[in-house]
C-alpha cells in the first residue's frame, strides 16, 4: 500500500537534496537562511502538524491541539519518542529534534516555526538550515511511528536520501533491523 504521506515526505526531502547542492548539510551553514529554505521550512511544518493528527487518530489518542497538547498524547503512548535520532547521511550530524520533550514543553525549532509563519517579515532569517533539519527530522520520525506497526508491511516504498537511521532498510518497512525506542 503506497503511503501518501511518506511520499510526501520524500517530496520534502527531494527540494532539501535541490538546496543541499547549493548550501552543504554542515554545521558550519547552520545559520545560512533562504527563500528555499523559507518555503521548506513553512511546507515541512505544516505536513508536521498534519502527522501529527493523523498519528493521534490513528493510535487513539487524546486530541490536540498545540504542540504542548500533541506532546503529552505523543510521549503518554510513546515515552521513549523524544529519544529517537535521525541522521544525515555522508555527515556527522545527528538530530534528536524531540528531545527537549523529556523536560520540556518547548521545541526552540517549532516556535521558530510558528514566528517565521506568522510574521516572516521579521523572523525571515530563523528559517535557516539548522531549523529546517529538525523540522524535517521531526517529520521524518512522526512518519516512521505512523508506519510502525510489527503487523503491517509497505512494499514499493522508495528509500530517503538525506536521513537516516541506523540499521534502516532501504525505504520506510518494518523489515530490518531497525528499532524505535517505543517499539523494542
Amino acid at each position: 500500500m503506497r503511503s501518501q504521506f511518506w511520499h510526501h515526505f520524500l517530496s520534502l526531502e527531494d527540494d532539501l537534496d535541490v538546496i543541499s547542492q547549493y548550501i552543504e548539510i554542515d554545521k558550519r551553514n547552520y545559520g545560512v537562511f533562504s527563500i528555499k529554505l523559507l518555503k521548506l521550512y513553512l511546507a515541512s511544518g505544516s505536513e508536521l502538524d498534519i502527522m501529527f493528527k493523523q498519528m493521534i487518530k490513528k493510535y487513539t489518542l487524546k486530541d490536540g491541539e498545540s504542540i504542548i497538547k500533541y506532546r503529552k498524547s505523543i510521549l503518554q503512548r510513546f515515552p521513549s519518542f523524544y529519544k529517537t535520532s535521525v541522521y544525515v547521511y555522508g555527515t556527522d550530524i545527528a538530530i534528536k529534534p524531540y528531545e527537549c520533550w523529556e523536560k520540556s514543553h518547548e521545541l526552540a525549532w517549532w516556535q521558530m516555526y510558528q514566528k517565521v509563519k506568522h510574521d516572516r517579515g521579521v523572523f525571515f532569517e530563523r528559517a535557516n538550515l539548522e531549523n529546517v533539519l529538525n523540522c524535517m527530522a521531526g517529520l521524518m520520525i512522526v512518519n516512521m511511528y505512523f508506519h510502525y506497526d510489527k503487523q503491517e508491511r509497505h512494499p514499493g516504498i522508495t528509500p530517503n536520501k538525506i536521513f537516516y537511521f541506523p540499521g534502516m532498510p532501504q525505504g520506510i518497512t518494518t523489515a530490518g533491523s531497525y528499532t524505535l525506542p517505543d517499539f523494542s
